[in-house]
């Protein structure tokens, strides 16, 4: 098993062939270089979000 079939099956319980792997990256490789490439924007947009939560007991249920 490589490295990206353990990965796959670590994460998402799923399996896939060497050959099915090599097949979906030929199949997306020429996308993944023009995005790679394309021009960067000057200004990104970031939104930070924080939460606390609070577990609070009454009448001994949480």
């Amino acid at each position: 098993m490589n490295r990206f079939q353990h990965h796959l099956d670590d994460l998402y319980g799923y399996e896939l062939s060497i050959q099915t792997i090599s097949n979906i990256t030929e199949a997306i490789i020429d996308k993944a270089k023009e995005w790679h490439s394309r021009p960067l924007e000057a200004i990104y947009p970031i939104i930070f979000m924080d939460a606390t939560v609070l577990k609070i007991r009454v009448d001994r249920v949480v």
